[in-house]
C-alpha cells in the first residue's frame, strides 16, 4: 500500500458478518473447491503463471495500466492520489474481515494443493486480491464508464489467477467480490472519496481521455 494515502473510512465501518460466510473445511462445498483447484492446477500454463507471480503485490498501475498504458502516475497524479486512497481503505477493511474469519489458504489446508508463486500465509477468506482489484475496477469504471467492462475483466483475471496458484478458494474470490461492492458503497457516501473523485475525473478531461 501506498506510504502517503490514508483510508477514507475506518475498516470497521463494515462489519464482517455482512458477508456470506465461507464454507465449513471438508464439507462437500469446501471439496467441491478443491476439486476446482486441483483441475487448474494440472496443466497450469506458463504465462499465467508469470502474470499470477507478477500480480503479488498490488498496485493500481495494475489494474489502470493493464487497460491503458497512458494510465500512468506521471500523467494523472490526481487520479492516483484517489486510487492510493482507494486502496488504503480496501486494504484495511479486507485485513479486518480476514482476521475476524481467520480461515486457511488451500495449500495450507490439503497437500494435493501447491503454491505456485511466493506464497501468502495470512488468512484466506475473503480475497483481498478480489477485493482490492474489484474495488478499484469499480472505482475506474465511475471515472472512465467507457472501460468499465475492461477493468472488470481485469479484476477478475486477477481474482481468477489466485486460485490457479493456490492462494485461495473459489469461494474466496466471491467474498472478496460480495465485500468489494461493500466497500465502493461505503465510498460513494463518503465526502472526500466523492471530492477526489470530482478531481480525477476533471484531470481526465483536460487530457481529453
Amino acid at each position: 500500500q501506498s506510504l502517503a494515502a490514508e483510508p477514507y473510512y475506518n475498516a470497521n465501518a463494515i462489519a464482517p458478518t455482512l458477508l456470506a460466510p465461507p464454507p465449513t473445511p471438508h464439507s462437500e462445498a469446501w471439496n467441491r473447491d478443491i476439486d476446482a483447484i486441483l483441475a487448474m492446477q494440472k496443466q497450469p500454463d506458463a504465462k499465467e503463471l508469470e502474470h499470477a507471480a507478477a500480480e503479488r503485490n498490488m498496485s493500481p498501475e495494475m489494474m489502470a495500466k493493464a487497460v491503458d498504458s497512458a494510465l500512468t502516475r506521471e500523467k494523472y497524479p490526481t487520479l492516483y492520489h484517489l486510487l492510493d486512497r482507494v486502496g488504503d481503505t480496501s486494504y484495511a477493511v479486507t485485513q479486518n474481515v480476514k482476521n475476524f474469519w481467520n480461515t486457511k489458504r488451500p495449500y495450507l489446508s490439503d497437500p494435493r494443493v501447491k503454491a505456485l508463486i511466493d506464497a501468502h500465509d495470512n488468512p484466506s477468506y475473503p480475497s483481498g486480491h478480489t477485493a482490492g482489484s474489484y474495488v478499484w475496477a469499480h472505482v475506474l469504471g465511475i471515472v472512465l464508464p467507457k472501460k468499465r467492462d475492461a477493468f472488470i475483466a481485469r479484476a477478475e483475471q486477477i481474482a481468477q489467477h489466485r486460485v490457479l496458484v493456490g492462494m485461495h478458494y473459489p469461494h474466496d474470490l466471491s467474498g472478496g467480490r460480495e465485500l468489494a461492492l461493500l466497500i465502493v458503497g461505503g465510498l460513494l457516501q463518503n465526502a472526500d472519496f466523492q471530492k477526489d473523485r470530482a478531481a480525477a475525473e476533471a484531470e481526465i478531461k483536460q487530457s481529453n481521455r
